[in-house]
Formats: C-alpha cells, structure tokens, sequence
C-alpha cells in the first residue's frame, strides 16, 4: 500500500473523532465576557449565617472554686472578672473532678464514661467506659460547627489521645485536627513544663521550643491564639470561629517568672485559715454564695496555720506566692486574646466560657513538692526541709511545683477535698459566661444546677443547631447534657437539669433535686468501703452536715438512683486503684524482651519506651569514636525534674540517676578506647524490692559496679532520646544539649532475662524478641 492510501484510510478513521458541525456545537461563547457559567455541580464550602457569634471556651487546668476573683480570691484576674461583670457567674456548676474526663464530656455533651474516657487517656482498660481513647461515635464541638462554616482552632492541652497514639507518627485520630479542629498549637499529654514542653506540636507534628530559656508557654500558647485567629481574618473577615483554648494552668509544675512571684512577696504570711475565711467573706459579699454558708472542715492532712513551725509558714507561703503569680500571669494573657479580639471588632459578639477542669489538686502530700516528678510520683513525699532548698528557685524551670494541702482546700472555699474527689471540692468549679451582644444581664449570678455535659447542647441550643443522628458512618451517641440557654433570662428559674451522677477513681457521687450523695474511697481502700454521706444543698452550701442517719430512706434512693446510671453510661467495672498503682500504668507492658533504637530515631514516647521497673535488663550500645574526645549521651531519659543517662563524658563511661533522694552517678574505671567497642549498662534486682546492683561494661569487662536503691525516676515530660539529650538535661553531671560527637550504630535494650544477652544475636532485626 503506497503512502498515499494509508493517509487516505487514517482520514477516514478519525472523522467520527472530529468536532460535529457548527449547528450542534455546544452553547458556548468563544469569549469568557460573554459567556454565562452553568449551574454549580459540586459542594459549596459551607458558610455560617449571618452574625453567627465566635464562641471561645476558656478551660483553665486545677483551678479552685475560688481562685478567680470574681469568685473571692485576692489574686489578681481583672480580665476574667471583667467578663464575670459582664456577664454570668455560676454558683453550682460541676466538672467530673479530673481533666481528662471533664474536657470529654466539655466537647462532646456526654457523661464522661460515655465518651469512654471514665479516667486519664492512658491505658486502655478493655472496658467501654475506659478505653481511654476518646469515643469515635460522637462528634466534639468542633465537628458539630464546622459544617456550619465555623473555622476552628485549638490551643493548649488536649489530653485526649491514648498514650499508645501518642507518638510522632500516631495515629491521628483524636487529635485535635482530626477531631474537627482545623489547627493546633499546644501539647498532647496531660502536663508539661510551661518552658521547656516536650510533647509540644503544631498540627500532627512534635515541635522543639527554644532552647536559650526565651520561651514560656502561657505566653506563646496566646501568641499563637492571636495568630490564627488574624490568619483567619485575612482570609475569611466575616468568618465565625470556635477557639478551645485550654491554657495548662493551674496545674502542675507550679512554673513561673521571677517578677511575677515578685508581686506577691509576703501575700500569703497570714496563711491558709486567714485566706478561706477572706474569701469566703468576699463570696458572701458579692452574692456568689448564700449568707449561711460555712467553712467546710479542714480536710485530711490539713492542720491549723498557727500551728505550723516557722520554717513550714515560710516555705508554704512561698507555694501559695508562686501559685498565685502563675495564675496572674494566665489573666494578663487572657487579657491580650481579649484586647485583640475588641481590636478586631469580635470581641462584642463573641461567647465566651470560662471553667476549670476540676477543682484544686491536692495530689501531692500535705508538705507540698518542690518537684513533684522526683518526689510524690516515685511514691516518696517531700518534707519541708527538702523544699526550702528550693526557696529561692521556686517556681523556675528547674523545679517541678505543687503547693501543700492547706493551699488547695484555701483555692475550694467553702467547700471540703479536692481532684480526684466527688465531694464538692473536686467537682464544683467556677463558670463565667458571657456574651456582650447576646446576654443583657451584666454581673448576675445564676443558682441553677449544671453540670459540664450541659456546655454543648448549650451552644447547639443558642445556634440552633440540631445534633446529627449519624456520625462516622455511624449512628450517633445522643447527647447526655441539657441547656442552660434558659437561665441567660431567667434568673430564678427552677433548673431543668435534675440529676447527675458522678465516679472518678472509684469515688462516687449522686445528686437530684437539691440532694447529694457522695462517697470518698480512702487510698487502699475498696469502692464499697466508704460510707455514703447525704447533703441537702438547698440548705448546706458547703456540704458540711451529714444527713445520712437521718434520712436513710433519701441514701438508698440516691443509691439505688447512682447504680442505675452506672449500667446506663458504661461506669462498670468500677476501678478503685490509687492514683500512684495506675500510674505504673504508664509505662508500657512490653511484651518484647528486645528493643532496639538508631540516633536518628525522634524522641521516643512512653508507649514505645522499654519497661525497664522491676525487671533485670541491659542497654547496650555499638559505637566508634574515632578521636579521644568524642563523647555525648549514649540513651537519656527525662528532663531536669527527674531521669537517667547512660553517656561518656571525659572519656569515661557515666550512667547516672537523677532522683531527688538518691541520686546515682557510676563511673568507669577506665577510658573507653577509640575506634570501635561495645558499652553496656547492665541492672540486675536484688530479690524483692526495687533495688538491685548497676554495672558498666566496656567490651565484655566490668569497668564498674555499685548498688541502686531503685530505678524509678518518676513522671518525665521530655521522653526518651538517643545519642542525644537535647532541651533539658536529664542528669546534672552535663547541660543540655548534649550530643554524641562520635558514631552509634544502635542501642539494644535487653528487658527480662538475665542470660538474654547472651542469647541475643548481635544482628538481630529491630524489634526482634
């Protein structure tokens, strides 16, 4: 076939593939000023109607009844009781008494086991209420506004993620930007240190801060509100937004600035007696609480200021001090997101919330801690003398503070106990509500009973906004809470909210009408152990007289009432361990007997840590250091407050213990060579106990031996990192950062068995048991 008949019948072959004729082209103009564009295919972005009001939840960490001044302290927050004068303040508004639980039913409108954080998101305990890991099948507040064409931002504490999805690469799914936020900016965990976070992340990533003592948290956690709330407003000026800004104060550590404790020198010499009856005066004064409230009895381990030595006023005022200017210093940021948003014209229709996540904390013994981590979280209180060393650095980034018992009862005035309790002390917290454009009632105080489950149908109730019936392909948990939309008019309406019931480390509570039963399970004790006590708080402010024995008949119906609900929101199985036994929980259960690490592995979490308590185990580590100054840490874990560091220093082999009772520093006799050598910590227990016998190893020969009281250092922020310690030193015997100069090849971690590094081939895959 010539060429030309092969054009020919490829002509023939693309005609039907042509343009048709002019006459059925498309209705189409070859120009875009003349064209018209077809009716939209797709989905619109959604858009919020107009004047929908910005709402911001403000959730304060550990903060008493009464530390606000608007609710009778003498600390000085103007910018929260601004708000409180024009708006709401609330009498008898409850949390659940712990945070974890309570920023769950906050965002969801759920009782707490509901949303099946029934304690901490740290272990899951296999039961519905206590996965640990916030419930999938009910949307937060977040996700409930979004497709109303809210934009979204969480700043602070989350404390909702399971510590096994808690490392850097997850999983996500309850993390704030999966869980409805369009942006984060805060820490994951539970606590950290306001200057040197370690669990600090932007979005889904870990972030270092500065490591030259610039940074401090309260005040970037608002840099950072400010920020994305003026990226939203660039791009989107009449957009309404949700902030969940959950600042970590109050809680411990207690860290604060110089000039800040400055500015209450000598405030509290009058102690913790003086102050509860000041403040209490003050919530009379100011319509809070009724005329015939009384101080609740001093609770447990709490005893008269004026029988105090000198020494303990000196050192437990210095506590209080430190406290009060770190929650001066929260106001004053609060203060700045209040002033931006007044400079953006939001402030005026904007929701604003303020509460805290359960009552003051009384966690620590009743002498207070200096440093909580290396002290009352290994199970070793601190006495006073161990915390006037810290007088004068109280409250610095090298402390880790929580004030006494004395001052936690003073921060619950009137009311008796604190976190961790179901009296009213744990439960009841303060709540400001205000919102200048759309409550006309300025400086009011509203006596009806709430609970924190009430906050999201609230907000749906003002939006008119209906809960979804499905969620996640699911149907939907419906919402536990009621509104309290009502009382923004109606100062002495009967409260639509009649019962709740209330369980926290086996702790319980009920109330209904008026009445409240509270049982209070004594550490080492059962559930059922503790006698119920019954209040009629129609009478009883404070929760001071018994009825009990006086009206068995209410106790049983109350009873009878708490067990019932107990079935209905997944409370059962009750877990009445002490605080210190589900702590041991933190560490991971480790099932393999091998854990093997690289340098350029990130900082390694608790959920993929070894568990090294009360097992023989080995660290071991193929290096090279090719010159004899080559050194570094080898594996460090913790931070300044309390950790361990297995490094060479000088050439020596070091691992040290940095505890606050028995620090440990084992030292080589020898140098390590240069070039390639195996180095190895080794720990083998001493039967019973938590002690046992440490020993360096360079090459296979002993280089070093010495008894170790114990290898519990406590609760530590900053994880686990290898061939480098980079924000706060773990030990004293370097400064941070500190990295190693020569090569690792890896670190094996052999957990379990005394022969095992024997049996262990030097090549195993990582992982391998």
């Amino acid at each position: 076939m010539t060429m030309k008949s092969i054009l020919r019948v490829l002509c023939a072959v693309c005609v039907p593939l042509s343009l048709p004729a002019a006459a059925s082209a498309p209705d189409l103009t070859p120009t875009r000023e003349d064209a018209n564009p077809p009716p939209r295919s797709y989905v619109e972005r959604p858009r919020a109607p107009a004047g929908a009001p910005n709402i911001v939840i403000i959730v304060l960490d550990d903060l008493g009844y009464a530390d606000f001044g608007a609710y009778g302290s003498e600390v000085s927050t103007p910018n929260i009781d601004r708000l409180a004068s024009e708006g709401l303040r609330y009498n008898h508004f409850t949390s659940t008494a712990l945070c974890t639980p309570t920023r769950a039913a906050l965002l969801t409108g759920l009782n707490h086991h509901s949303a099946g954080m029934g304690w901490h998101g740290i272990v899951d305990q296999g039961y519905p209420g206590y996965r640990d890991d916030f419930t999938l099948d009910a949307p937060t507040i977040a996700e409930l506004l979004q497709p109303y064409g809210y934009g979204t931002i969480a700043i602070g504490k989350w404390h909702q993620v399971s510590a096994r999805d808690s490392k850097p690469s997850g999983s996500f799914h309850n993390w704030p930007t999966h869980r409805g936020f369009d942006r984060f900016y805060g820490f994951i965990g539970g606590q950290d240190s306001q200057f040197y976070p370690g669990s600090l992340a932007e979005g889904t990533t870990y972030i270092k801060p500065p490591g030259d003592g610039s940074f401090y948290l309260p005040d970037a956690l608002t840099d950072k509100a400010i920020a994305m709330i003026r990226d939203l407003r660039v791009s989107s000026p009449d957009k309404p937004f949700l902030l969940w800004y959950a600042t970590g104060a109050t809680h411990t550590p207690h860290h604060t600035k110089p000039e800040d404790r400055a500015k209450y020198a000598g405030k509290y010499d009058a102690g913790w007696d003086r102050i509860r009856a000041q403040r209490l005066a003050r919530q009379k004064k100011s319509g809070l609480v009724p005329a015939n409230a009384v101080l609740a009895p001093r609770n447990p381990g709490v005893v008269a200021w004026d029988s105090l030595s000198a020494d303990q006023k000196r050192m437990y005022a210095r506590f209080q001090e430190n406290f009060a200017a770190f929650l001066d210093r929260t106001d004053r940021n609060i203060g700045r997101l209040l002033d931006h948003l007044r400079e953006t014209g939001d402030y005026e229709n904007t929701i604003f919330i303020v509460t805290s996540d359960n009552g003051a904390s009384r966690v620590v013994g009743p002498e207070g801690e200096a440093n909580v981590a290396a002290g009352y979280f290994v199970g070793e209180p601190a006495t006073n003398a161990e915390n006037l060393k810290y007088y004068d650095s109280l409250g610095d980034w090298n402390t880790h503070p929580n004030y006494p018992h004395g001052w936690a009862q003073a921060g619950n005035t009137p009311l008796q106990e604190g976190k961790r309790t179901t009296d009213g002390g744990g439960a009841r917290v303060p709540l400001i509500i205000s919102w200048p454009r759309g409550i006309k009632a300025r400086g009011e105080v509203r006596t009806q009973f709430h609970h924190v489950n009430d906050i999201v149908p609230t907000l749906l109730d003002v939006l008119k906004i209906e809960a979804p019936k499905t969620y996640n392909g699911h149907e939907a948990k419906p919402i536990e809470g009621v509104s309290m939309a009502y009382s923004f008019t109606a100062p002495r309406a009967p409260g639509v909210k009649r019962e709740q019931y209330y369980e926290i480390e086996g702790n319980r509570a009920y109330y209904a009408d008026g009445w409240r039963l509270v049982s209070r399970r004594v550490d080492g004790s059962k559930y059922h152990e503790a006698p119920w006590r019954l209040y009629n708080l129609d009478q009883d402010f404070s929760e001071t007289r018994d009825l009990a024995a006086e009206y068995p008949e209410k106790v049983r119906e109350l009873e009878r009432k708490w067990w019932e609900a107990a079935r209905r929101y997944q409370v059962l199985p009750i877990d009445d361990r002490t605080l210190l036994n589900r702590i041991s929980g933190l560490s991971p259960k480790g099932s393999r007997a091998l854990h093997t690490f690289y340098p350029a592995d990130p900082t390694i979490k608790v959920a993929d840590q070894p568990r090294l308590q009360g097992s023989p185990y080995r660290i071991r580590a193929r290096i090279n250091r090719s010159a004899s100054t080559d050194g570094g840490v080898i594996v460090a874990l913790g931070d300044v407050a309390a950790g361990w560091a297995f490094y060479i220093k000088d050439g020596l082999l070091i691992y040290e213990q940095n505890r606050k009772t028995d620090a440990v520093r084992l030292v080589s006799d020898r140098r390590v060579p240069t070039g390639e050598s195996t180095v190895s910590f080794t720990f083998r227990p001493a039967g019973s106990g938590a002690g046992g016998t440490g020993t360096l190893e360079i090459d296979g020969a002993v280089v070093g031996r010495a008894p170790i009281r114990s290898t519990a250092v406590g609760l530590v922020t900053e994880g686990m990192e290898i061939g480098r310690d980079e924000l706060t030193a773990a030990v004293p015997g370097y400064a941070a950062p500190f990295t190693f100069t020569g090569r690792i090849e890896r670190v094996d971690f052999e957990v379990g068995a005394e022969d095992l590094a024997a049996r262990m081939a030097d090549t195993g895959p990582r992982g391998s048991p």
